[in-house]
């Protein structure tokens, strides 16, 4: 798995909306987890934005938490689109 430093905008919001959506759900990081197929501690690791997502895992944390893909990123790709205009 590749890890750096996740000071990037995108990688804090994703990880920051995958938090929001289990703890609003009530979901348990154990729970996540176990339905995506992966550790505790990486589950933790995305929502602190230390390492990048594979994309299989995030398709499946939007299934489990019943959102597009899209909402993980969406407000972030709006401002970069703005900031090139």
């Amino acid at each position: 798995m590749q890890q750096r430093a996740m000071n990037d905008g995108i990688f804090v919001q994703v990880g920051q909306r995958i938090g929001y959506k289990r703890r609003t759900s009530e979901m348990t990081l154990c729970e996540l987890a176990r339905r995506v197929g992966v550790t505790v501690q990486q589950i933790e690791a995305y929502e602190r934005a230390e390492c990048i997502i594979p994309a299989e895992h995030l398709w499946a944390i939007a299934v489990i938490q019943s959102v597009p893909v899209k909402y993980y990123t969406e407000e972030h790709q709006e401002q970069e689109i703005m900031s090139e205009k």
